[in-house]
């Protein structure tokens, strides 16, 4: 009957693999310091990859009234966002007023807006921004 572990050869591989290290330790002590590094960079700055990333392929033809929201988000920025308790806060603006029934809203924007280039908004062109709202009839 044969035995299943060999262990004399067993034996001779582990003493193989120990003068193996004896004889490389600075090679394998550098092998081991580059790779605690990476492991650190990566942990520290995700240089490598970035596990909180989420790639979207959108497929179809679109036009300016249907764009997805995921390619709206990257064109343009909303005037007030929903935040982390489900309130609204000012993005764009500084304040706004509504009337008694909520039909109708007066934004306020930010003082010093700029367009992408880094460009100040002159005043006419805020001036001459409108926005118009329809909600639907609820009642």
């Amino acid at each position: 009957m044969k035995k299943f572990l060999n262990f004399g050869k067993l034996k001779l591989w582990i003493l193989i693999l120990i003068e193996i290290f004896k004889r490389n330790k600075a090679g394998l002590g550098l092998v081991f310091l580059v790779i605690c590094l990476l492991l650190f960079a990566q942990i520290k700055f995700k240089l490598f990859f970035y596990p909180n990333s989420i790639s979207i392929g959108l497929i179809g033809t679109y036009q300016e009234h249907d764009l997805p929201i995921e390619v709206l988000r990257l064109l343009s920025q909303g005037l007030v966002e929903v935040g982390d308790k489900g309130r609204i806060q000012a993005k764009l603006v500084s304040g706004w007023e509504t009337n008694n029934d909520a039909t109708s809203f007066k934004f306020k924007l930010k003082d010093g807006l700029s367009w992408i280039d880094g460009s100040v908004m002159p005043s006419p062109i805020l001036r001459s921004v409108t926005l118009m709202i329809k909600l639907p009839n609820l009642i």
